[in-house]
């Protein structure tokens, strides 16, 4: 019995020539350079995004690996450019991304954030999210502000559009100019150039002064502390104060008060509509409603001014005062 179906295959594969062979080999070659290529090509395309939205720049790829069902990137650099024009540069020791997650999440070890002022941003570790264009930082982040700032949390988030760093739980900040807060919540932003706090805010400054607040907001632009949010300030001379807003001027040491105000004294208490405070003369002046209240009696008039170095108050416009 002769078997047909061998000899067949047989003279199928003598029809193959020398030619043929090298050609099939090279076909097989080449389908599985194309594969790592193509695995390659998706990290650049996938963690390469962590040049963020909006930018156009080059990503440094030092050696790349498929480990699993994930690819990784060896000590990768990213370089790009915001709309606004600014420099940023992104590096980690490693930057992983599952390659069956369709979200466009890049997991980053020990990524630092660097902006083109010169500021930085390190953390134990983050998340790149290419859907919402944002760089997640987890674990002792540290911001070193180019001006000589510095602030610490839990964690941070930094997004492309605006350009903006905000720092979440437990932000510990100490400013170059000598100001130490604690707050909740610390948003930096370079457009406009200001630094905002928010939640539990407490702030001391180099003159003495603290405060507690809702709100605060370092305008770089004006040199002033914007304070808003329930307002409660304590003066180095030894008074202290409650408004709804104040101003702090890091140039001439003065402060300004607005909104339901009252100044509390040694020898009892003053309310008005506004109030300043001249950090150079030490005086406090109010206006507006104005009503003093001591164990002397009630004084009311339409300004006043209190000497904080001399103890000595007193009252202009209208002035009426009931001893007890």
């Amino acid at each position: 019995m002769t078997d047909t179906t061998f000899p067949s295959y047989t003279r199928r594969s003598k029809r193959m020539t020398a030619t043929d062979v090298r050609l099939r080999t090279l076909r097989v070659k080449t389908l599985r350079i194309g594969f790592l290529v193509g695995a390659i090509a998706a990290v650049l395309a996938l963690v390469g995004s962590v040049a963020f939205q909006a930018m156009q720049g080059q990503a440094q790829l030092n050696e790349a690996v498929i480990q699993g069902e994930k690819l990784v990137i060896e000590s990768p650099r990213f370089v790009g450019r915001t709309k606004d024009g600014g420099k940023v540069i992104v590096t980690a020791r490693t930057a992983t991304r599952a390659m069956n997650d369709q979200t466009g999440k890049v997991s980053l070890d020990k990524p630092v954030l660097e902006t083109g002022d010169g500021s930085t941003a390190t953390a134990t570790n983050g998340v790149w999210t290419q859907s919402e264009q944002s760089l997640t930082l987890n674990g002792d982040v540290v911001l070193k502000h180019f001006g000589g700032d510095r602030a610490t949390s839990t964690s941070a988030l930094w997004t492309s559009v605006p350009a903006a760093l905000t720092m979440n739980d437990n932000v510990v900040l100490s400013r170059q100019a000598g100001d130490k807060a604690t707050a909740n919540t610390a948003i930096w932003t370079s457009n406009p150039a200001q630094l905002t706090i928010s939640g539990n805010v407490n702030i001391t400054r180099p003159s003495g002064a603290s405060l507690v607040a809702g709100v605060a907001v370092w305008r770089n632009d004006i040199g002033a502390l914007d304070v808003q949010n329930g307002v409660r300030i304590s003066l180095p001379s030894g008074e202290s104060a409650t408004a709804q807003t104040a101003r702090f001027s890091d140039r001439a040491g003065d402060l300004g008060l607005q909104g339901q105000v009252v100044v509390t004294f040694a020898q009892g208490q003053a309310s008005s509509a506004r109030a300043d405070f001249n950090g150079t003369t030490g005086r406090l002046t109010g206006e507006g409603g104005v009503e003093v209240r001591s164990s002397l009696g009630i004084g009311t008039a339409s300004r006043y001014a209190y000497e904080t170095r001399t103890r000595r108050l007193n009252l202009n416009g209208d002035a009426r005062v009931t001893l007890r």
